[in-house]
């Protein structure tokens, strides 16, 4: 049984060929170009390699010859949607196929705003029209289409689009020649749709954070107006045609028509479909620009879960100080969007070892999250800066451990890693950091904050991780308490908790209170004045300003996080008065001109 596979050298067509070829079944690769299929498949038993024009009917009549296969691999628009019919026309006559099966795309239809899923329902049409026995693959956006975006990545370590928002189930090419594989192979199987996605709904900014996670610094996703990113695509040498096409496929993916799962790859293939995270890692290499400095722990990171050794390791210059257990360490992590945490921090003046460390919880997304991200479209967007922002501190921390100054440390949870701000440049962190530098007070800034922290995350992972560093803090800020409140066994116990942590911070540190607080949150307010008091801490009164809230009603916007950074910035200038100004001295931010130093 002969199976006329045309379009065989392109990604999913050559793949269909190997796995043909394996299973011991005769294929015949119809080409344009011999010696490039030549060069693809090499000489194996059991292929032909035909080279033929589909624009001519003698020669695709030949081509075609006695298959009871067909499979087609071909676009929908212009030229190639032309030969598609022309080979549908051309099957018809033939008195020896058993089953035609076409690649087509998910949610072909005459509605869809995709042109690619328009033109793909008119070949359906004319399949139909010819009365061929048919079965088409319809899968979701392959996940070789963010190779696309490589050469902008490399540039910019941006990706510009449209849709940043709606979400794909982006799929591996593999997976789907598998599934075509295996129809084109059994009969049982024949004359249906099949609808194809991967294993989990993306948004490109949720990819672009697992490709962040995957490089070790951060790649974001920029929008742009269709007028200039069509300018954009075709000046990067994109025929006129093919983007319109991507155009109108980022429409139809902020519509939402590729929002939806499928169990179809495992059903016909035997396994779960491949994950975006092992694609991207797969293919790391055509999206790096430089080999980052840290390339000793970057390397741990390229590893898979299975491969990874240990990676504890002594703090900085401190051989017996306490060690950190990290999900890395652990090997618990996997590429999932919470644990490709960015672990090893690769000390520069700091010291000689190594530091380990994540900015991310490791834990998935708790039941009140859960609902509000389905309740709340803005809760869904906000948790998507967790890992890109984790990422930019993680670079950010790199770059401070390798300068030489005051140091500020920040523990805290999503609130002090500017969760919610557009930008990790517009949180209250490095907002304080702009004010204090206009002032002349200048510090490097190591973020220890963890997106989902509780008071046990600062005692646990992120005091022992400060007191790894070589070099005591000059400043410590400490912004905690949220994610408590939210859960009730936390919550009845959160004057012990906090007590424990005042009594595990350096002397002298910051800790925020919330003006106006009431419950809960009035209950931290009286364990921090009653220790600063004493001397022990200094309390920060500081403004949540209920009107200026991001999309997920919960965290701060620009402008909150300006009123924290203000109020915080001001305690810390007061704070630096006290210590004269002096050249290099690492216990005061306040420094004579020449001493600064960025985060």
């Amino acid at each position: 049984m002969t199976t006329t596979i045309i379009g065989a050298t392109g990604r999913v067509g050559s793949a269909v060929v190997r796995r043909l070829l394996e299973t011991g079944q005769p294929v015949r690769a119809y080409v344009r170009d011999a010696d490039k299929a030549r060069r693809i498949f090499g000489q194996p038993d059991g292929l032909e390699i035909y080279r033929g024009r589909l624009d001519d009917p003698d020669n695709l009549a030949a081509g075609l010859g006695d298959a009871s296969c067909i499979f087609m691999a071909l676009g929908s628009i212009g030229t190639e949607g032309n030969l598609q019919r022309a080979v549908i026309e051309a099957a018809s006559g033939s008195t020896a196929l058993r089953q035609f099966v076409r690649l087509s795309v998910l949610n072909a239809s005459p509605t869809s705003l995709g042109i690619n899923q328009r033109a793909h329902w008119n070949i359906d049409c004319a399949a139909s029209a010819a009365q061929i026995p048919y079965t088409t693959i319809r899968p979701a956006i392959f996940s070789a289409s963010l190779l696309a975006g490589a050469a902008e990545i490399r540039a910019r370590r941006a990706w510009t689009g449209i849709a940043d928002t709606g979400q794909v189930g982006l799929i591996d090419h593999a997976d789907v020649a598998e599934v075509a594989a295996r129809i084109l192979t059994d009969p049982a199987t024949w004359e249906t749709h099949y609808d194809l996605t991967g294993p989990m709904l993306l948004s490109w900014p949720r990819a672009m954070a697992l490709l962040s996670a995957e490089l070790g610094y951060l790649i974001s996703f920029e929008t742009l107006p269709e007028r200039q990113l069509l300018t954009r695509l075709i000046e990067a040498g994109v025929a006129p045609g093919q983007a319109e096409l991507l155009i109108a496929r980022e429409w139809a993916i902020q519509a939402g028509e590729n929002d939806r799962l499928t169990d179809t790859v495992r059903e016909l293939a035997g396994h779960a479909p491949r994950t975006v995270e092992a694609f991207l890692h797969d293919n790391r290499r055509q999206f790096l620009q430089t080999e980052p400095r840290t390339s000793l722990a970057l390397r741990r990171l390229r590893q898979r879960p299975s491969e990874r050794r240990d990676v504890m390791a002594s703090p900085i210059g401190r051989p017996n100080g306490p060690k950190l257990t990290t999900d890395a360490a652990s090997g618990k992590s996997g590429k999932t969007i919470l644990a490709s945490s960015l672990q090893t921090i690769r000390g520069g003046t700091d010291g000689p070892g190594s530091f380990a460390f994540s900015n991310l919880s490791g834990r998935a997304p708790g039941r009140f999250l859960r609902t509000a991200s389905r309740l709340l479209a803005g809760v869904g967007k906000v948790e998507h800066q967790i890992a890109p922002y984790a990422a930019s501190w993680h670079e950010r921390n790199i770059t401070a451990l390798g300068t030489a100054g005051p140091l500020w440390v920040v523990l805290g949870d999503s609130i002090s890693q500017g969760v919610g701000a557009s930008s990790v440049e517009q949180g209250w962190v490095l907002q304080a950091w702009r004010i204090l530098a206009e002032q002349g007070i200048h510090y490097r800034i190591v973020n220890l904050s963890i997106s989902g922290a509780t008071i046990t995350d600062v005692i646990e992972r992120e005091i022992p991780a400060m007191n790894g560093l070589a070099a005591p803090p000059a400043l410590v800020t400490v912004f905690i308490g949220s994610n408590d409140i939210l859960h009730h066994d936390l919550r009845m116990n959160l004057a012990a908790h906090y007590q424990a942590l005042i009594d595990a911070l350096p002397t002298d540190s910051l800790i925020a209170v919330t003006s106006q607080a009431r419950g809960a949150l009035a209950e931290i307010n009286r364990t921090v004045a009653a220790a600063a008091a004493t001397g022990a801490i200094q309390a920060v009164p500081v403004r949540i300003a209920q009107g200026k809230r991001a999309e997920d009603h919960f965290h701060p916007s620009d402008e909150g996080y300006s009123l924290i950074a203000a109020d915080f910035a001001a305690a810390i200038a007061a704070r630096d008065r006290q210590t004269p100004a002096s050249d290099g001295d690492e216990t005061s931010g306040r420094q004579r001109p020449g001493g600064t130093t960025p985060p």
